[in-house]
């Protein structure tokens, strides 16, 4: 669980690691959007910056080019009930 987002009442925001991969859930189940701050003590810096998108509940990934390709970022912007998880 990222600690920040703990009592948001519509983010549900966690890092699941597995070996050396680091995978960062981000999903908004309320209707507006909301812009989730990661800082250093929510998500290790060799994360932001460095993991790319995976799933994207708004954008078919498989249509999309590798110039399209999003990585994670100290702000991520979510619109009403998007989920996003970046992987590294």
């Amino acid at each position: 669980m990222i600690e920040r987002y703990r009592d948001h009442p519509h983010v549900f925001a966690f890092l699941r690691t597995f070996g050396a991969g680091i995978a960062v859930v981000l999903l908004n189940f309320g209707q507006d959007e909301v812009t989730l701050g990661l800082e250093d003590n929510d998500v290790s810096q060799s994360v932001v910056g460095f993991a790319e998108l995976a799933l994207d509940s708004y954008r078919d990934l498989d249509t999309s080019t590798e110039s399209d390709r999003e990585v994670l970022q100290d702000s991520v912007i979510l619109r009403g009930y998007q989920g996003k998880i970046f992987v590294k």
